[in-house]
């Protein structure tokens, strides 16, 4: 079983003032209940890290459900408005298949833009180092 690697850090989910309103309050909670002087200071510090790494584990595996979940059903809405329109042509079905249509692109061009994201800053930190990836870009 090979691991996944280290976790990194998703950027993108600081955007949202209420998550990070949210970590602020559960942060300040946690020193509160922890900073009681049972257990050292680099524990409590330690510990810390898990509880924020944690909480946006949460966060982003939320957001990932709910952005499927919503290609999913907007998928299955546009097989639909397609069937139905192909019977009974009208305007109205096709603004509707065409916004559909607009709001899956916009889904996949977040996505892209992420994933986009994530490979220049892989690129980045591999880039002055001869790692495997500077191999197989070599090949």
């Amino acid at each position: 079983f090979k691991g996944r690697g280290n976790w990194r850090l998703n950027e993108s989910l600081l955007q949202d003032s209420k998550f990070v309103e949210q970590i602020r309050v559960e942060l300040t909670n946690y020193f509160q209940i922890n900073s009681n002087g049972e257990t050292s200071v680099l524990n409590t510090w330690s510990a810390h890290k898990a509880v924020v790494r944690g909480l946006f584990i949460r966060q982003s595996s939320y957001l990932k459900k709910h952005r499927q979940t919503t290609i999913l059903a907007c998928q299955t809405q546009l097989t639909a408005l397609t069937a139905q329109n192909k019977h009974t042509p009208s305007r109205t079905l096709a603004r509707q298949i065409q916004a559909l249509t607009d709001k899956l692109t916009e889904l996949n061009v977040a996505k892209t833009s992420y994933l986009l994201h994530k490979l220049k800053a892989t690129q980045y930190h591999h880039s002055g180092k001869a790692t495997r990836h500077l191999t197989t870009r070599l090949k």
